[in-house]
């Protein structure tokens, strides 16, 4: 095929901590060699993403397209299919150090934790929010920036306070920076 992805679809049950819940033992072993299989031969695949971890870039049953890639080729910002402790997650990675990487979902406070490049099945590029609409892209400069944009807010946000929290009078007489 020289579309470069395959639609193939796991048969998933909703699982709190990873996009993908193979349903057990067995399926979770065919398909990470049909995946690494697919990916190897350079066809990409599809599958469906369950749980909240990523929402909201990524809702619940939306479809997840995943392509190959070096791990050394990826960056900060991006969105992962990667394999830890027996489930698959589909995650940020929000710091990289050669190859090693640290992953959060977006819903998420605290991170997944270290994994290796190795670990790493492919780079979600695209999501499906239904069978027939269009695909929405995943990855990119403007993504990365929309992420880093985020994190940033996030992190400002508390030195200032909140303004929709903050009484009114005081808005004025501090200078409110509105994010």
């Amino acid at each position: 095929m020289n579309s470069g992805s395959f639609p193939v679809q796991a048969r998933s049950t909703q699982c709190s901590g990873s996009m993908i819940e193979t349903g057990g033992r067995l399926q979770s072993c065919i398909f990470s060699e049909l995946a690494a299989g697919l990916l190897q031969s350079g066809i990409g695949f599809r599958f469906q993403a369950r749980g909240r971890s990523m929402l909201p870039s990524i809702q619940d049953g939306e479809i997840l397209y995943v392509r190959a890639i070096a791990p050394r080729k990826l960056k900060a910002g991006e969105i992962v299919l990667f394999k830890s402790g027996g489930e698959f997650k589909a995650h940020r990675i929000v710091r990289k150090r050669g190859q090693r990487f640290i992953t959060r979902g977006d819903a998420a406070m605290e991170t997944d934790g270290e994994i290796c490049g190795e670990q790493i099945v492919g780079r979600i590029f695209a999501r499906q929010c239904e069978p027939s609409g269009p695909l929405v892209p995943l990855t990119g400069t403007r993504i990365r920036l929309k992420f880093f944009a985020k994190q940033i807010c996030s992190r400002i946000r508390p030195l200032f306070g909140d303004p929709v929290l903050r009484p009114k009078n005081q808005e004025k007489s501090q200078g409110t920076i509105n994010l």
